[in-house]
């Protein structure tokens, strides 16, 4: 396969990636919230970054409570000896609702994005 035409699929891959992934700015973070507010939640995966990704949740406006687990998925980049790591994707599935909230975080833990799956809808969060 010719250089162009790798280019130009990965380019319509990248583009089919994004038009099924539509990412928001995150809420602003509430200091008071934390991974302690989790409490029952099943964590897996790299599930760092834990006190920021719930105060996006919550600042969506969703019970921490109800959370069922988080899943915590390195986003990598390259691969062989020519990968990083990007940043940390947390996944978070509710008892009482179907769906996800996923969190995109930096390699500094800072949230920089969130999107729904699973038909679930959040009600797009309000400047503090």
């Amino acid at each position: 396969m010719s250089a162009w035409v790798r280019m130009v699929f990965v380019s319509g891959m990248i583009a089919a990636i994004g038009a099924c992934a539509p990412a928001s700015p995150p809420p602003p973070l509430d200091p008071s919230v934390s991974a302690t507010d989790l409490q029952g939640a099943q964590l897996n995966g790299k599930a760092n970054c834990l006190d920021q990704g719930a105060g996006v949740v919550a600042g969506l406006g969703l019970d921490l409570a109800n959370v069922r687990s988080v899943n915590g998925v390195e986003q990598v980049v390259g691969h062989g000896d020519n990968k990083a790591v990007r940043g940390l994707d947390l996944w978070f599935r509710f008892r009482d609702r179907e769906g996800a909230v996923v969190v995109n975080l930096d390699t500094q833990c800072r949230p920089f994005s969130y999107y729904t799956r699973g038909g679930l809808t959040v009600a797009a969060p309000t400047a503090s």
